[in-house]
C-alpha cells in the first residue's frame, strides 16, 4: 500500500447523510458516512462501524446545521478521524458516480502530486444564493484576496479529496469566524461554505487538479431541517 511519511496514501471516502433515506442511498457503496444533524437514525445502522455519528462525537457542531457539509469536516478533524490517511473524500450522499471513480480516484491519490481533487466546476452561479459584498469583506478580514469575474470557472458544491493538513488549515481557518456571517446572511449562511472554500484554494496556492467522474443531483432533502 503505498504511504507518504507513514501515511496512507490510497483516499479514504466519506459520505455525508443526515437521515436513513440518505444513508440508503449510499450504503452499498462500502465507504464510511459521517451522519450530520439530529434526526433519528434507523436502529439497523446504530452498530455499523462504518457509520460515524457526528452528534455523539467528543468534538462537534452539530448545533450550527446551517453549516451542512462542513460539520463533517469539523468533526473528522477535531476528532482526529481517519488519521493515518493523507487524502480524505468527502461525498455528499446526492451524488451519482462513474463506475470506475474509486479506481481513478485512488490512481490520482497514489500519484501524490496534488492537494485537492475536485469533481465538479461550472461557469455559472458563483453569486447566487449569497451576497458578494459580504463574501468579500469576510475574505478581506480573512487577510485573504479574491477578485470575482463573473462566468469565471470554479469548483462548485463541497464535493473534494483533500490532503488532510489542508482540511485541517482550512476548518480552523473557517471556523468560528465564519459564524460572522451567519449574523450578517443567515438565510444564505449554508452556501457560503463552497464557494469561500474555493476561493481559499485559489489563495493559499495549493495544488488542484479537477478529475470529473461526478455528478450531483442535488436533491437538497436537509434544506427542511435548515430554513429556519
Amino acid at each position: 500500500m503505498a504511504q507518504n511519511n507513514n501515511k496512507i496514501l490510497t483516499p479514504i471516502v466519506c459520505f455525508v447523510c443526515h437521515n436513513t433515506e440518505s444513508i440508503n442511498y449510499v450504503i452499498d457503496k462500502n465507504q464510511y458516512i459521517i451522519f450530520v444533524g439530529n434526526n433519528t437514525l434507523d436502529e439497523k445502522f446504530l452498530n455499523n462501524p462504518k457509520i460515524i455519528i457526528a452528534r455523539d462525537l467528543p468534538y462537534n457542531i452539530e448545533h450550527e446545521p446551517k453549516l451542512l457539509t462542513f460539520t463533517a469536516w469539523y468533526a473528522i478533524i477535531k476528532n482526529n478521524l481517519f488519521k493515518e490517511y493523507e487524502f480524505i473524500c468527502i461525498l455528499e450522499y446526492d451524488c451519482i458516480l462513474d463506475n470506475n471513480f474509486f479506481t481513478n480516484l485512488h490512481f490520482v491519490c497514489c500519484t501524490n502530486k496534488y492537494d485537492i481533487i475536485s469533481f465538479l466546476a461550472t461557469c455559472s452561479d458563483f453569486p447566487t444564493d449569497i451576497n458578494l459584498n459580504i463574501l468579500k469583506n469576510f475574505i478581506r478580514d480573512k487577510n485573504s484576496s479574491f477578485n470575482y469575474i463573473q462566468n469565471s470557472p470554479w469548483t462548485s458544491t463541497t464535493n473534494y479529496c483533500i490532503r488532510r493538513n489542508i482540511l485541517s488549515d482550512f476548518v480552523d481557518w473557517y471556523y468560528p469566524d465564519c459564524l460572522t456571517i451567519k449574523t450578517l446572511d443567515c438565510k444564505h449562511f449554508s452556501w457560503y461554505h463552497e464557494r469561500i472554500f474555493f476561493i481559499y484554494i485559489i489563495d493559499k496556492k495549493v495544488k488542484l487538479t479537477y478529475m470529473g467522474g461526478l455528478r450531483h443531483i442535488q436533491l437538497n432533502s436537509h434544506a427542511l431541517n435548515i430554513n429556519n
